[in-house]
């Protein structure tokens, strides 16, 4: 979903407001106090990592509002902060994830956003919301994107760990954490467990058909987290990060296998 806007138009400051109030919280104070100093230096490309989907995209909006606001506070009150809040500020463009799936073609528009000229004196920024699916052509046309990017652009991209982008993308980014859930860590500890036994299972190729043909082991939400798990084992090869077992059994096939298998998993989750 792109950002579009009217040039005079000014909306109601409460329905504008409501995006920025998760970033408000208290236990998100350190990290709009990082984006202060962040905000005096700005990066091409930032990723937002940990918290939930709404603590992501908020501090996203906040960071927008801040470099764009008229006192730099952001003030929340101001034409510029009151348009983003509201989605329709001229220099704003964003693509969701979870709408639906990030394409090359949506990168390309991004381009030619990129190439236009700026209406206000702040910051363009393209907010790629839950970015975590991207496949590998479409990661490739966005670091494109980001190796042509003009000072005046920053990138803010979402994901629930930076470990879900491609390496090449990670490497050209600053990355902040938002406080992790409790759920976040509890799954984490479980997958753990279930990368394990897929590890033993690639070296021996014994005992997983034991773990997982028992009648309802595996729900749709735990299937989920073995791919994501697995996604993420193969991203951490390309980068010859080899911390975990499975990660080491990934180690043995080529680099397009890699990108093949990851793109595979990515579209059976769309």
């Amino acid at each position: 979903m792109s950002i579009k806007s009217e040039h005079a138009q000014i909306p109601e400051q409460q329905n504008a407001l409501n995006i920025f109030l998760p970033a408000k919280a208290s236990k998100l104070a350190p990290i709009r106090n990082l984006l202060e100093k962040i905000s005096k230096n700005v990066p091409q490309s930032l990723v937002i990592e940990g918290g939930s989907v709404e603590e992501r995209l908020s501090m996203a909006f906040w960071f927008s509002a801040k470099l764009n606001c008229e006192t730099k506070k952001p003030c929340l009150s101001c034409p510029q902060c009151l348009q983003i809040g509201a989605k329709i500020f001229h220099d704003l463009f964003m693509l969701d994830g979870q709408e639906k799936n990030i394409t090359i073609d949506n990168i390309r528009s991004i381009q030619k956003f990129i190439e236009t000229p700026e209406h206000e004196n702040g910051k363009k920024v393209i907010i790629l919301a839950e970015s975590q699916n991207l496949r590998a052509e479409t990661g490739n046309a966005l670091l494109k994107a980001l190796e042509s990017t003009f000072t005046h652009t920053c990138f803010l991209i979402l994901t629930p760990q930076r470990s879900q982008l491609l390496p090449t993308i990670l490497s050209r980014s600053w990355v902040i954490t938002l406080p992790w859930q409790t759920s976040a860590i509890l799954q984490k500890t479980i997958a753990l467990e279930w990368e394990e036994k897929l590890a033993e299972f690639l070296e021996s190729g014994n005992e997983w058909f034991n773990y997982t043909s028992e009648k309802g082991v595996i729900d749709e939400l735990l299937a989920r987290k073995i791919i994501l798990m697995i996604r993420k084992a193969l991203l951490s090869t390309l980068t010859k990060n080899t911390q975990t077992a499975l990660a080491k059994r990934f180690m043995l096939l080529p680099e397009p296998g890699i990108l093949y298998i990851h793109d595979l998993l990515v579209q059976g989750e769309e």
